[in-house]
């Protein structure tokens, strides 16, 4: 009865669950980390007695044969050899499966886009004193009770700071670790982005989201963090490219985004200088972006041979592994360590799982894209392209062993087929009008696509 509340729910208990277990509950840190999980799993069980499990949207079958295939394939895995424990092996199923129902769940959770629209507005004003926490933190002594991360042993903290300037932590906001701050970050920009682009990049009754958008910015510079600045960048730069093609950025729209940004770059430049200068500093101050960039790329291939056909079972790159096994060397892997996602996947599932994975997130990315192009709406084709170009971005990012961006990802996903289900449900109404008179299509009065017999 309560699935849609609970969801909404753990959306925002995502968001302040590192706060409670930092400075809140720190003696109930692994109950807080969990009960997330719990109130989804009974969303779930909820969600199943109303509605089931089917596809949300006839172009959804594909995807779902593939992760049902994925799945299989990671319970086979659970019973790898290799694998020290069988508790190590269901967290690690959990982390790559346990969040797939929000891609069904989502596409009922809101009766129409108007519905989701406002959701996500409301979601991305929640945002604004989330990203002014980081900006605080930035500004607050590094011993300070307000700079406290979660470790594993309890009331450990134990923050990183700016290398080249005194005094100065990498900010976390309410989350745990920094991770998930810059994560939940960039899914909130990504979605100012989408809800401005809908409006047509208009200032009229939208400074909020500019205002939420120069906060969420400040916050990623004082992270320190450069994958989250960067990607915001190459959203914008591609969603222009693929905007222009669609039709949806006139020259005027166009011409407010570029003053929009300008506005953006000063605000943040003049009243919060010190993120912007201490995220420059280290930004300039590394010379390994680029191989952090292509490390994704290259090295699953070059642990390959190590790894063999089946690779040493799901769950053996997980980060709690080394805490759940109690060792600190790798044995169960014959001590080979990965970084990267991508690595990590090629070596607990093998070359076959990895497959699977990496063939659904390109798969569901080039999807996205197409749907971008097809929808008839100019705010639902915004909002694709910008869920394409998120999801594009995490092909290759950290999904699986990032628990914020883990349910993120999969709500993402579950947005896009909302989509096409609202798509699906118009034309159906609209080719039974002649026989259901007095028909008002839910939310659609402002898109212009009510319908009255």
């Amino acid at each position: 009865m309560y699935w849609r509340q609970t969801t909404i729910a753990v959306m925002l208990l995502l968001v302040v669950e590192g706060a409670l277990r930092k400075w809140v509950f720190p003696e109930a840190q692994a109950a807080l980390y969990l009960a997330k999980d719990v109130l989804l799993l009974g969303a779930y069980l909820g969600f199943a007695m109303t509605h089931g499990f089917a596809a949300p949207a006839r172009q959804a079958q594909p995807f779902v044969i593939l992760l049902a295939m994925t799945a299989a394939w990671g319970l086979l895995e659970m019973l790898n050899p290799a694998l020290p424990s069988l508790v190590l092996a269901a967290v690690g199923w959990r982390s790559y499966f346990f969040y797939v129902p929000l891609l069904f769940m989502v596409p009922h959770l809101f009766d129409s886009p108007d519905h989701l629209y406002r959701a996500l507005g409301r979601y991305v004003l929640f945002a604004i004193p989330v990203a002014a926490l980081g900006v605080v933190q930035f500004f607050s002594p590094m011993d300070s009770p307000m700079n406290t991360n979660v470790q594993h042993e309890l009331g450990v903290g134990d923050p990183t700071g700016f290398y080249d300037i005194d005094n100065r932590v990498r900010v976390t906001g309410p989350f745990a670790f920094i991770s998930g701050y810059t994560s939940y970050l960039l899914v909130a920009a990504v979605l100012v982005v989408a809800l401005l682009a809908g409006k047509g990049w208009s200032f009229r009754g939208n400074i909020t989201l500019y205002g939420a958008l120069i906060l969420i910015l400040a916050a990623m510079f004082a992270t320190g963090s450069r994958a989250p600045v960067y990607s915001l960048i190459a959203v914008l730069a591609i969603y222009a490219v693929f905007a222009a093609a669609a039709g949806d950025l006139s020259i005027g729209a166009a011409f407010r985004a570029c003053v929009g940004a300008a506005i953006l770059a000063t605000a943040i430049w003049n009243l919060l200088p010190e993120p912007a200068t201490a995220f420059y500093q280290r930004a300039t101050g590394t010379d390994d972006t680029m191989s952090r960039i292509l490390s994704p790329l290259v090295e699953p291939f070059q642990i390959l041979g190590e790894v063999g056909p089946f690779g040493f079972g799901i769950g053996a790159a997980h980060q709690s592994a080394a805490f759940l096994v109690d060792s600190d060397y790798s044995w169960w892997t014959n001590g080979l360590v990965a970084e990267a996602e991508t690595s990590k996947v090629m070596l607990e599932l093998g070359i076959l799982g990895f497959i699977f994975v990496f063939l659904f997130r390109i798969g569901i990315t080039l999807f996205a894209l197409r749907t971008a192009f097809e929808l008839k709406s100019r705010p639902e084709r915004s909002l694709a392209l910008v869920l394409a170009l998120f999801l594009g971005l995490q092909i290759f990012g950290s999904v699986i062993f990032n628990p914020t961006m883990d349910v993120l990802y999969w709500f993402a996903v579950g947005m896009l087929f909302a989509l096409h289900r609202y798509e699906e449900r118009d034309a159906w109404i609209a080719g039974n009008l002649d026989v259901m008179p007095g028909i008002q299509i839910p939310g659609s009065a402002e898109r212009g696509r009510t319908r009255n017999a």
